[in-house]
């Protein structure tokens, strides 16, 4: 028998926030490509293209077009910590020591700064460009999720995610796919909100690595293993990385990018010295 993560919603977040549930196997993975690589973090857009922020805080992009490579580096507001890509021609990169926001051309050449600090955001803990074109910034001061424009105006925000839950999360990463909000704390798990900031349900899965979406799927990294998470978010263990590896990040790939015959998904898995790109087959089909 199958079993399942039953996801909750605000009564649930209430009675037993971030607790980890059982989980069932189904789902594996194949490595089909890998290139040597050092990186912290990796990001992939919709067409293929590679793109990874180095030790030193300098943010690449690899065109799988022209086999180009472009970079760029803003020396005096330290290592950006996220980046979102999913527009390719106005990609945004974060730098929460500043807690500045610069916007890039598909050339990572500069086009805008924003300075959420200015703007009285005291606290930006993780940023996203929304499927409108506009922003998602988590403000740790005040526990809020906030749609700003790029001028920094407010345009919606939620309520004190201090009333949803008894631990506040701390994200680090949010995405806005499939007219829903993630918001993704290390810690705790992930925070799924609807387009209107409301909240509506927690994937408890503590202590992970890195997530990521792909294909109406969240995929989360955690110690040697992936999880996968299919609507409605019913836990599933992939195989067991080899415990060599260490991964570190995990990114939504292309089809377009290998020659593979395309079965299924694929997924770039960054470890220390080597992003290795894999083929996901065997998903749940709820």
């Amino acid at each position: 028998m199958k079993k399942f993560l039953r996801v909750g919603w605000i009564g649930f977040l209430l009675a037993c926030p971030f607790a980890l549930h059982a989980q069932a196997s189904g789902i594996s993975f194949a490595i089909v490509d890998s290139l040597p690589l050092r990186a912290r973090h990796i990001f992939a857009d919709a067409m293929g293209n590679l793109y990874w922020i180095d030790a030193r805080g300098v943010f690449f992009k690899k065109d799988v077009h022209t086999d180009s490579l472009y970079q760029y580096a803003q020396w005096g507001a330290g290592i950006p910590g996220q980046a979102d890509v999913s527009n390719p021609l106005r990609i945004l990169l974060f730098y929460p020591g500043t807690g500045r926001i610069y916007f890039l051309s598909r050339w990572l050449t500069p086009l805008l700064v924003l300075d959420l600090k200015a703007h009285g955001i005291l606290q930006p803990a993780a940023v996203s460009l929304s499927y409108d074109n506009q922003l998602w910034v988590y403000d740790l001061q005040d526990g809020l999720l906030k749609k700003i424009s790029p001028e920094g105006n407010l345009l919606l925000q939620s309520a004190p995610f201090s009333q949803l839950m008894h631990q506040l999360p701390q994200p680090v990463r949010i995405l806005n796919r499939h007219h829903e909000v993630y918001l993704y704390d290390p810690r705790q798990g992930i925070v799924i909100c609807d387009e209107l900031a409301n909240v509506k349900a927690t994937i408890p899965i503590p202590h992970s690595t890195s997530f990521t979406a792909a294909e109406g799927q969240l995929y989360v990294l955690k110690a040697d293993s992936i999880y996968l998470f299919s609507p409605p978010f019913w836990q599933e263990i992939g195989m067991r990385l080899p415990a060599h590896l260490h991964p570190v990040d995990i990114a939504p790939g292309a089809n377009s990018g290998t020659t593979v015959e395309a079965a299924g998904p694929f997924l770039f898995l960054l470890t220390p010295k080597m992003l290795y790109t894999l083929q996901v087959s065997g998903r749940s089909n709820n």
